[in-house]
C-alpha cells in the first residue's frame, strides 16, 4: 500500500489492480504473463516483476514492459531502496544502478531465491530454495549456513541485527547474534487415519502415532508401520499396517503383537475389547477373540481395504474390483457385483443403511440392496468420508468439502487442495481431516 487510501496488486495473466477512491478497479497490463512481486516507491512510481524475465515500470500514470538481459525465467521479488538502486530475486539476481539494470554473476549454485529484504544500498539478505540464504554486504551476495533444508518463502528484518524469515512446513528462523536459527518446524509425516472414542481422546496414525490432550497433537512413543487404528477408549485399541503389523495399546503404551500374517493389513474395526477384525492384502481377514489374533477364510483374493463391524455377528467389507463381503451366520460370503471400481471405504450406519467409497463412485445400502449413488459434479475424485448417520455425512473431494442432507449431496465448503486419506466428525459442527505432509485440518462451523 502507498498510503492506507491507496495501493496496488499484482497475479495471474499479468493482471494489475488498483486501489483508490475505496474501491479496487482493473488497470491495463502491458503483459499475459504471470506476475510475483511489485514495489512502489510511492504514488507515482513503481515496479513489477514475473515469469519469462518479466519487469514493468510504472510511471506517468502507466505501466511499461522494460526490456532486461537475463540468463533466468523467473523473477519473483523485487526490493527497491530509492528511485535509483534496487534489486530483483528468482533464478538470478539483478542489480539496479544508476538507470540501468543488469545481471549479478554468483559465486553460487542456482537454486531459486523466492524473496529478498533489503536494509539499505549497503546489506541486504535473499532466501530461497531448501532452505538458501544469502547475505548481501560489502558489494556481494555470499551464501550463509541455514539451519533448515525447507523453502523459505518470505523474510523481514528488523534491522542489521534482527529478522525473521518463514517457509515450508511452518518453518520460521530467526536472526540474532549473527547467526540464523530455527524457532519451529512442522514434521511433514503421512497420517494415514483417525479414531475418537467417545468421551476419549483423539489418536492419529501414520508414520508416528498422535495423541490430542490438553489441546494439543502430541507424537506417542510406537511401533513404527500402522496404517490404521480403531480406539475402544482413552486405555484401549488396536493399530495394523505392513507386513501383518498388530500394534495394542493397553496400559498407557503400544506394544506390536504376535500376527498370523505377513499380508498388509488395510483397516481394522473392533467391535468391543474382547472381539475384533482387521483386513488387507490377498484378501486377508484375520480375527481377534479369546485374547489372539487368527486367520479366518475369505471368499476372495481381492485386497481388501475397509471394514465396518455391526456386532459380533455381522459385518461388511469392502476392497478393489467392486468386493463387497458380508458377514453372517459366522462366514465371510461374497456379495454380488454392483460397479467394477476399487472400493476404499466403508461406514455402516446401521444394519439397514451405510455407504461405500471409491475413488470415483459412491455406494449407498438401502432396503437390503447396494445402490449408486449421483454426484453433484462429474468426474469428482473422492477421498474419504464420515457419517454421522444415514442422513447427514462428509466426503472430501478434488472439488471440496461434500455434505449430505436432505437426501442429496452438494458442495459444502472449498479446503485447501489436498488428498486427504482420513476424516472424522464427531458431531455436526466439529471434525477433523489428515492426510499427507502432515496435513491436519480442524473445523468447528
Amino acid at each position: 500500500m502507498v498510503s492506507p487510501t491507496e495501493g496496488w496488486l499484482v497475479g495471474d495473466q499479468g493482471r494489475i489492480a488498483h486501489f483508490i477512491d475505496g474501491q479496487w478497479q482493473d488497470i491495463p497490463s502491458p503483459t499475459q504473463k504471470r506476475l510475483f512481486a511489485l514495489e512502489m516507491l510511492n504514488a507515482e512510481e513503481g515496479w513489477a516483476v514475473g515469469v519469462e524475465d518479466t519487469l514493468l515500470h510504472y510511471h506517468d500514470q502507466r505501466w511499461e514492459p522494460v526490456p532486461i538481459s537475463s540468463s533466468g525465467l523467473f523473477f519473483l521479488d523485487i526490493d527497491m531502496v530509492d528511485e535509483h538502486e534496487g534489486w530483483i530475486v528468482g533464478d538470478t539476481i539483478q542489480h539496479y544502478h544508476n538507470g540501468v539494470w543488469q545481471e549479478v554473476p554468483d559465486s553460487f549454485d542456482r537454486r531459486m531465491l523466492n524473496a529478498l529484504e533489503m536494509l539499505n544500498a549497503e546489506e541486504g539478505w535473499a532466501v530461497g530454495e531448501e532452505g538458501r540464504i544469502v547475505h548481501y554486504t560489502q558489494g556481494q551476495w555470499q551464501e550463509v549456513d541455514s539451519p533448515t533444508g525447507n523453502g523459505l518463502w518470505s523474510i523481514a528484518m528488523v534491522n542489521t541485527q534482527e529478522g525473521w524469515a518463514v517457509g515450508d512446513n511452518s518453518t520460521m528462523l530467526h536472526y540474532q547474534a549473527g547467526a540464523w536459527t530455527l524457532v519451529s518446524e512442522a514434521r511433514p509425516y503421512l497420517l494415514r487415519d483417525i479414531s475418537w472414542p467417545a468421551g476419549g481422546s483423539g489418536w492419529l496414525a501414520g508414520e508416528v502415532m498422535l495423541r490430542y490432550s490438553n489441546g494439543a497433537w502430541q507424537v506417542v512413543d510406537a511401533p513404527k508401520g500402522a496404517v490404521a487404528l480403531d480406539m475402544l477408549s482413552d486405555e484401549e485399541g488396536w493399530a495394523v499396517g505392513g507386513q501383518g503389523t498388530l500394534l495394542h495399546y493397553s496400559q498407557g503404551r503400544w506394544q506390536q503383537v504376535a500376527s498370523p500374517t505377513e499380508k498388509y493389513l488395510e483397516d481394522v474395526d473392533m467391535v468391543n475389547a474382547r472381539t475384533g477384525w482387521a483386513v488387507g492384502a490377498e484378501g486377508a481377514i484375520v480375527q481377534y477373540s479369546n485374547g489372539e489374533w487368527r486367520e479366518v477364510p475369505s471368499p476372495t483374493n481381492q485386497v481388501l481395504s475397509g471394514i465396518s463391524m455391526l456386532s459380533e455377528q455381522s459385518g461388511w467389507a469392502v476392497g478393489y474390483r467392486g468386493t463387497i463381503l458380508r458377514y453372517q451366520d459366522g462366514s465371510w460370503q461374497l456379495q454380488p457385483p454392483v460397479v467394477t471400481q476399487d472400493f476404499t471405504e466403508i461406514q455402516m450406519v446401521n444394519e439397514t443403511g451405510g455407504w461405500i467409497l471409491g475413488l470415483h463412485v459412491l455406494l449407498r445400502y438401502h432396503n437390503g440392496d447396494w445402490e449408486e449413488v449421483s454426484l453433484p459434479e462429474p468426474e469428482l475424485e473422492l477421498y474419504t468420508m464420515s457419517m454421522l448417520d444415514m442422513n447427514q455425512g462428509w466426503i472430501t473431494s478434488s472439488s471440496g468439502m461434500l455434505h449430505y442432507q436432505d437426501g442429496s449431496w452438494a458442495v459444502f465448503a472449498k479446503p485447501l487442495a489436498v488428498s486427504y486419506a482420513a476424516m472424522l466428525m464427531l458431531n455436526e459442527s466439529e471434525g477433523w481431516a489428515v492426510g499427507h505432509r502432515g496435513i491436519l485440518h480442524y473445523t468447528n462451523q
